[in-house]
């Protein structure tokens, strides 16, 4: 730095040092997430059968995108989350194949975070939630992957995704 102030690097010093000083480091949580709504949660709980799975749930969604994208998640949460976790499985235990087969299911991991004011675990001081990542196959043939997102912060209406139908 002497070496720079000495040899009359005063204007190149300065500019450096305002462009170093100019780089902010962007923060985990100072990124413009997704808002899915600015709603708090109503539903109390979804109806379920004796198997565990949500009654409630008839329509097939027409968009081809639902539930297969960050952008269009399958939306099942309610007041109390703890039930929010279980609607996950609750959800998933509600269809099958269109040709009547069975399916299997295992998640896959969290990920894609999304401002939410349903959160009172995870980052519920930031206010935001994330998604879960679902694979659905055929029983026995993981091969036949289908990847859902399921968002267990906020509530909707969940559908059926295509290519599924109502148990």
């Amino acid at each position: 730095m002497r070496y720079l102030l000495k040899n009359n690097y005063l204007p190149l010093t300065v500019l450096l040092l305002i462009i170093i000083g100019g780089c902010k480091v962007q923060s985990k949580f100072d990124r413009d997430y997704p808002e899915y709504t600015s709603d708090k949660n109503t539903i109390k709980a979804y109806e379920m059968s004796s198997d565990s799975s949500m009654l409630s749930i008839k329509a097939i969604a027409q968009d081809p995108s639902y539930g297969r994208t960050p952008e269009n998640p399958i939306f099942v949460g309610v007041t109390n989350h703890h039930e929010g976790g279980k609607n996950r499985m609750r959800y998933l235990n509600s269809f099958k194949l269109e040709d009547g087969a069975p399916i299997e299911y295992e998640r896959l991991k969290s990920c894609c975070p999304f401002k939410t004011l349903n959160s009172a675990t995870i980052g519920a001081d930031q206010k935001f939630g994330l998604l879960d990542v679902w694979v659905v196959y055929p029983e026995g043939k993981k091969t036949q992957a289908d990847t859902l997102y399921i968002n267990a912060y906020d509530q909707g209406t969940p559908m059926v995704p295509s290519g599924y139908k109502a148990k």
